[in-house]
C-alpha cells in the first residue's frame, strides 16, 4: 500500500500538485521504518518534506525530511541523504533561519563529497548561493548561481537550468535593492543589466514548464524583473498569474512573494487601494501560514500604503517606497573553496 501510494504521490509531485501529494501518504505512513519498506518509507518522507515545503508548512517539512536523511543514511543512500539535507535547509531558511540553513546545506555538500556525488553537489553548489542572497552576500551568491547554471546548462537539462536561471534572477533582484538602498546607482544600474538578460532567458525557458511549484516561482520573478526595467503593467500582469496559480495549488509563500511585489508596483503607479487590494490577500494567506519573514513585510507593506495615502496625489512620485532593508548576519563565505571541492567531486565522479 505505501509503495503504491509513493508511486501517486511522485507523479504529483512531478507536476507541482503538493496536495495532492500529502494526500496520497499521510494516511498511509507508517510512524517509524517497517524492516520490509525502509527505502519506500524514505522516499515517502522526502517527497512529503517537498510538499510540505511548497505549501509553507515548513516545520513540518523540516521535520520529515530530517526523518528521511537520517533513514537514507542508515541504508547508507547519500543521494538520498543529500536530497533530504537539502530540503532541510530550503525550509529553515524559508523559516528565518538562514544561518543555520546555509549550515545544513554545508553539512550535506560534505555527504556529497564522501560520497562522490556530483550532480547532488551541484544542486547544494546552487542552494548555497541562493543562501548567500538571503545573508546579503550577493556577489559570492551570484558566482556560485553562475557557476551552477553554466553546468546545467553543459549537461543539456532544461528543467535544471530554468531551475538554476530562476534564482540568479531572484537573486538579482535582491542586490538590485540593496544597491539602491545603499545609494549605489551605478552598481543598480549594472545589475538591472544582467538582470534584464537573464529574466529575458527564464522567460524563454519557462514557456514549456510543467511543474506548478516552479512556474509559480518563475512567473513571480519575471514579474519582478520587468517592474525593475520600468515595465510595470506587465510586470504586474506577471505577477497576478503567479498569485493566481498559487491560488490554485495552494502555494502559500511563493503567493505571499509575489503578492508583495505587487503592492510594491501599485504603490509605484500611486495606486494605493490596489497596493492594499494585494496587501489584503496577503495577509489571508499569512493567517493560514505563519512566516517570520512575510509578517515584517506585511508591516512594512502596511505602513508605506499609509505614507503614500497620506501625501497629496500631485506630491507622489512613482517607485519613492525604499526597499526593505535585509539583515546581514556575521557570516564567512566560501564561495571559491566550495568550488575548488566542486571541481574535485565531479572529477572522481566522472572516474
Amino acid at each position: 500500500m505505501l509503495q503504491a501510494a509513493v508511486t501517486s504521490a511522485r507523479e504529483a509531485l512531478a507536476a507541482g500538485h503538493h496536495a495532492a501529494v500529502v494526500q496520497a501518504l499521510q494516511p498511509v505512513l507508517p510512524a517509524s521504518v517497517e524492516p520490509d519498506g525502509a527505502r519506500a518509507w524514505c522516499e515517502a518522507q522526502t517527497l512529503l518534506a517537498h510538499a510540505c515545503f511548497g505549501l509553507a508548512r515548513f516545520e513540518e517539512s523540516i521535520a520529515h525530511g530530517r526523518k528521511a536523511a537520517e533513514g537514507w543514511h542508515a541504508l547508507g543512500d547519500g543521494a538520498g541523504a543529500c536530497r533530504a539535507r537539502r530540503l532541510v535547509a530550503f525550509s529553515m531558511t524559508e523559516s528565518g533561519d538562514h544561518a543555520g540553513a546555509l549550515a545544513a546545506a554545508r553539512a550535506a555538500f560534505g555527504v556529497a563529497e564522501a560520497f562522490d556525488l556530483g550532480f547532488e553537489a551541484l544542486q547544494l553548489i546552487a542552494l548555497m548561493g541562493s543562501l548567500y542572497e538571503r545573508l546579503g552576500a550577493f556577489e559570492a551568491g551570484e558566482l556560485l548561481l553562475l557557476q551552477g547554471l553554466s553546468r546545467a546548462q553543459d549537461r543539456r537539462e532544461q528543467p535544471m537550468t530554468a531551475h538554476r536561471c530562476s534564482a540568479l534572477v531572484t537573486l538579482l533582484i535582491s542586490a538590485h535593492e540593496a544597491q539602491l538602498r545603499d545609494g549605489d546607482t551605478a552598481r543598480a544600474q549594472a545589475t538591472a543589466q544582467r538582470l534584464a538578460t537573464h529574466s529575458a532567458r527564464l522567460s524563454a525557458l519557462g514557456r514549456n514548464e510543467r511543474n506548478a511549484l516552479h512556474r509559480a516561482v518563475q512567473l513571480s520573478n519575471i514579474g519582478a524583473a520587468l517592474a525593475i526595467g520600468g515595465r510595470l503593467d506587465d510586470g504586474a500582469a506577471m505577477l497576478a498569474q503567479s498569485v493566481a496559480l498559487c491560488r490554485a495549488e495552494g502555494f502559500g509563500a511563493v503567493a505571499m512573494k509575489a503578492l508583495l511585489r505587487l503592492a510594491k508596483i501599485r504603490l509605484q503607479q500611486n495606486l494605493p487601494d490596489e497596493a492594499e487590494t494585494a496587501a489584503d490577500e496577503f495577509a489571508r494567506w499569512l493567517d493560514r501560514h505563519e512566516h517570520p519573514q512575510a509578517r515584517e513585510d506585511l508591516a512594512g507593506l502596511r505602513g508605506a500604503i499609509a505614507a503614500t495615502r497620506a501625501r497629496p496625489a500631485a506630491a507622489r512620485q512613482p517607485g519613492d517606497e525604499p526597499p526593505q532593508a535585509k539583515p546581514r548576519p556575521d557570516q564567512e563565505f566560501d564561495e571559491a573553496d566550495l568550488l575548488e571541492r566542486l571541481a574535485l567531486i565531479e572529477a572522481r565522479a566522472a572516474r
